[in-house]
């Protein structure tokens, strides 16, 4: 699976940049996400359909809320804005 999405990820910019030349960037990001999140939302629920558990997980702390709101705008929000 890891390789399957390292090539998917490394194909999609080149795959992006031909797409870019007839949607504006910043629409072309919030539809890549858009799929990235319906999928991930289809996987989750298959997973939970499937009664299958996952380790759980740290707790998330109000110390580290300001740590994910960085990481979500630079890698969410910029990041996806820059590379289209």
């Amino acid at each position: 699976m890891a390789i399957a999405a390292a090539v998917l990820f490394g194909a999609s910019t080149p795959v992006a940049k031909i797409l870019l030349s007839g949607v504006d960037a910043v629409l072309l990001a919030g539809l890549l996400y858009l799929g990235s999140g319906l999928g991930l939302s289809f996987w989750w629920l298959l997973l939970k359909g499937l009664r299958v558990r996952s380790k759980k997980e740290a707790a998330l702390r109000l110390a580290d809320l300001p740590w994910l709101a960085a990481a979500i705008l630079a890698g969410g929000v910029f990041a996806p804005i820059l590379l289209m």
